[in-house]
């Protein structure tokens, strides 16, 4: 069974107070073993840089990052005069 895309959920993941999130994917990805103890990372599928999924959560972060941040452009341009 594979999870819906970002793009096709209804209901976004995030709001202009709330960022957004990553959604677990444990199975997409073997689980991991280290040192003998086994274990399911479920944002490992967040390394691959050429997945849309991957990219377009990327987009998503940047573009609330953009917005909360926006009221304090004017400080961060003094910041750097």
């Amino acid at each position: 069974m594979t999870a819906p895309s970002p793009a096709a959920d209804p209901a976004p993941h995030h709001t202009p107070t709330r960022p957004p999130r990553a959604p677990k994917r444990a199975d997409r990805q073997p689980p991991r073993v280290h040192h003998g103890d086994s274990f399911a990372d479920p944002w490992e599928w967040l390394r691959d840089k050429e997945d849309p999924e991957v990219l377009d959560h990327l987009r998503a972060e940047n573009a609330w990052a953009d917005h909360v941040l926006a009221p304090s452009r004017p400080l961060q341009a003094q910041l750097v005069e």
